[in-house]
């Protein structure tokens, strides 16, 4: 099953609040670097397009579609997945010309991102449900979540939110205080332990 592979999907609910858990401005760009079906990157897109629409802005027409255009950024590893991020995005007004099909840790990752800057867009706002640790295989673990958040928080300019359990951050003290000594911790939700 999917749930097996570390693929769950972010129902709506959740990608709505996140939105509202960080004051997103109109030039923000929203990044997920496993975006799945897309979910964060259409609820962000949603979230900024009803910001523009209210806003006193001239040429909100403009602004839309410069938004579509170049302030949704995701990476997603899976063929498969990409394909529906792709498809999600055009059947909700578009936003996927800068969605590609790679792994986030991958050079060519970093490369997207060097281009993407000298494009000047720079990722301020990372969404994230990333892939829940586990195996690939028998032999090749897959990325933790806790290697997701930092590389993400390197990639951003202002906030940062991600799904994880909490073990995530108590399990690699290493990792932890390097992540704390670059970026910082403004809250956390914990779920009950049934959901």
């Amino acid at each position: 099953s999917n749930v097996k592979k570390g693929i769950i999907l972010t129902p709506n609910h959740i990608t709505a609040l996140f939105t509202d858990l960080v004051e997103l401005r109109t030039n923000d760009v929203i990044f997920d670097p496993c975006c799945g079906t897309g979910a964060f990157l259409i609820a962000g897109m949603s979230r900024l397009i009803s910001i523009i629409t209210d806003s006193k802005m001239a040429k909100k027409s403009n602004a839309i579609n410069h938004l579509k255009e170049n302030q949704l950024v995701g990476f997603e590893k899976s063929t498969t997945m990409y394909s529906l991020a792709i498809s999600n995005m055009l059947f909700r007004g578009d936003g996927k010309s800068s969605i590609f099909n790679e792994d986030f840790f991958s050079e060519n990752a970093d490369q997207v991102l060097s281009d993407l800057r000298e494009r000047s867009i720079t990722p301020t706002i990372g969404f994230m449900n990333p892939p829940f640790g586990g195996k690939d295989n028998k032999t090749n673990p897959t990325k933790m979540e806790i290697q997701f958040l930092e590389r993400m928080l390197d990639a951003v300019s202002r906030y940062g939110v991600i799904i994880a359990p909490l073990s995530v951050y108590f399990k690699d003290e290493v990792t932890r205080n390097r992540i704390l000594s670059k970026h910082r911790l403004k809250y956390v939700i914990n779920m009950p332990g049934e959901l």
